[in-house]
């Protein structure tokens, strides 16, 4: 990423003291989920197609929390990734197409957490738990792998629903501020990036498929046998 890590840390703690708002993942957390999510073979072709580059938009996804961006596109949250709506909201046209895909990468990945952002604060919200799981994901250099939902998108949206809440109702139940920083706290913020990852993957697959208005582009061969050769291989495992 072109951002330092010096920089990131400061917007972090711009961000900490303009008020009270729901954490999510750090500025480095977001950067890496980010290009994670880029680079699936489902989504990197689509990239290519359009001209859009992926560590642009990566350098770009922790912006969404600072103040001149996160009272307007920041929320709702999941409300914005569930219901499609940069299709039918005016304002996400207003945003240059890699920083629109920055901010909505950057809310579907928020949607992962565990507590506090939505919808996991339909179970649960703890902001200093949730400051300190944010602390300790945005200290790890790795993250998860991609496992997409399948079906329509509001099937994939329900899944992830389904998938979220069973966490957040599993992290009510044993994550504290005693062992966030132990393995408790590590399966739920590693948990957390799987499911924002998945979600965010499916986001990214509608939000191309609709790119222009809603009606579907037809899919490069590159990009059918990049996600073919992906279902295989993970099939085989």
């Amino acid at each position: 990423m072109k951002c330092t890590r010096s920089i990131l840390l400061v917007g972090m703690l711009a961000v900490l003291l303009s008020g009270t708002f729901a954490y999510g993942w750090g500025p480095i957390a977001h950067g890496r989920l980010a290009e994670v999510v880029l680079s699936h073979p489902t989504i990197s072709p689509y990239l290519a197609q359009y001209g859009l580059d992926a560590g642009n938009i990566a350098d770009m996804a922790w912006e969404l929390d600072l103040p001149q961006w996160r009272d307007e596109y920041h929320h709702p949250a999941w409300e914005t990734i569930r219901d499609s709506l940069w299709l039918t909201d005016d304002k996400w046209d207003e945003l240059d197409e890699e920083r629109r895909l920055a901010f909505l990468i950057h809310i579907a990945c928020d949607a992962g957490v565990p507590l506090g952002h939505s919808p996991a604060n339909d179970v649960w919200s703890d902001g200093v738990i949730e400051a300190m799981l944010e602390a300790r994901v945005e200290t790890w250099f790795t993250s998860p792998s991609i496992t997409p939902y399948t079906g329509s998108y509001e099937d994939k949206m329900d899944d992830f629903y389904d998938d979220e809440i069973a966490l957040a109702e599993w992290a009510e139940d044993h994550l504290s501020i005693w062992n966030v920083w132990g393995s408790t706290g590590h399966t739920a913020g590693w948990q957390g990036v799987t499911l924002g990852q998945n979600c965010c993957q499916a986001m990214l697959v509608q939000y191309f498929e609709t790119r222009g208005g809603g009606v579907p582009e037809p899919a490069t061969m590159s990009l059918l046998v990049l996600g073919g050769l992906a279902l295989l291989r993970r099939r085989k495992k």
